[in-house]
């Protein structure tokens, strides 16, 4: 759903991609678990293996590698991929969404662009920029907008960082270039950074009423994931009053990524391991929390409610890694 501003700026070209991956190999509920007549595609993978002195999270890696390896692109598979048709002059607005299980990375050919929205929350003050790879977990929502002036067939680059199966290639098609062979740029190493992208407002930073650690650890190799040692249908639980403003200082012990993800509200954030944010408020309901990184995060519990916090790598929170935020 898309609600535009009633005076906002127009664009010529508005268009949704949404990144997410299946397996060819058989079908799967909606956890991602594997039907019994796809299980003789498996090969020597040890679905059930319980052993925990076994390097589990290894085996767990080595699965998800393997089952999902089609990547899809606006319900598309290649080759039956859309192109993205545009013409010189065009501005071009792109919604990524990745609804998917791995973090992805986005690189736009060729063309300088602004990140205008993370999560459905405007960017204050975005700037052009080029040859940076965005990356965008599960549940993350990145809006990107460049001026079509470099006319020809490109190809943005889509591939989890991760998962080497996991390539896509959405064709960026100028109107009267759709029979040239589609061109991609080479390999870019440096990855956009919001702590530091567009301007600060200089809005105050509210002192916080309630401040909360959010530990993401597992204690057994990667089988179970948890908050704060605590595992759903157990999980830790973050009491709030109404208008409190809640800091959390979120730390990943874990050897894997947790896209964290806060139901019914948007939080500030505000820090990465010990580093202030210079640039634009960061303004979310997604944050990836990579291994070893420590952030802090600040909102105000304005909407009443019992709310789940929890990862949305969805394997991971089906194993435990879900918590509540519950107004009192």
């Amino acid at each position: 759903m898309i609600v535009e501003p009633k005076n906002g700026e127009k664009v010529n070209v508005d268009k949704a991609v949404t990144i997410s991956e299946r397996s060819s190999m058989g079908s799967m509920d909606g956890m991602g678990n594997m039907n019994m007549g796809a299980m003789s595609n498996m090969g020597n993978m040890n679905m059930g293996s319980t052993d925990h002195s076994q390097s589990t999270m290894s085996n767990h890696s080595d699965m998800m590698m393997n089952m999902y390896d089609m990547p899809i692109i606006n319900g598309k598979a290649a080759p039956s991929i859309q192109p993205i048709t545009i013409k010189k002059g065009d501005n071009v607005k792109l919604r990524f969404v990745n609804f998917g299980l791995f973090t992805q990375n986005i690189q736009i050919p060729v063309h300088k662009f602004m990140v205008t929205g993370y999560d459905g929350v405007r960017v204050n003050k975005p700037t052009l920029t080029s040859n940076q790879l965005i990356q965008i977990a599960p549940g993350e929502r990145y809006d990107v907008e460049f001026k079509a002036d470099q006319p020809g067939n490109w190809g943005i680059k889509i591939y989890a960082d991760n998962n080497k199966s996991l390539k896509a290639v959405i064709p960026l098609t100028y109107k009267g270039y759709e029979k040239q062979k589609v061109k991609t740029e080479g390999t870019i190493n440096k990855f956009f950074d919001f702590s530091t992208y567009g301007e600060n407002s200089k809005t105050a930073i509210q002192s916080p009423t309630k401040a909360y650690q959010m530990v993401l650890s597992s204690s057994d190799g990667g089988n179970t994931f948890t908050i704060n040692g605590k595992k759903m249908p157990n999980s830790e639980v973050y009491n709030v009053n109404k208008d409190d403003v809640v800091r959390f200082t979120i730390k990943n012990e874990t050897n894997v990524d947790h896209p964290m993800h806060l139901h019914g509200h948007h939080f500030q954030v505000l820090s990465r391991n010990g580093v202030t944010f210079t640039g634009s408020e960061v303004v979310k309901d997604t944050l990836n929390v990579k291994p070893n990184e420590t952030y802090i995060i600040q909102f105000v519990a304005d909407n009443p409610g019992t709310w789940l916090f929890h990862c949305h790598e969805l394997h991971h929170a089906e194993s435990g890694m879900v918590s509540l935020v519950k107004y009192n």
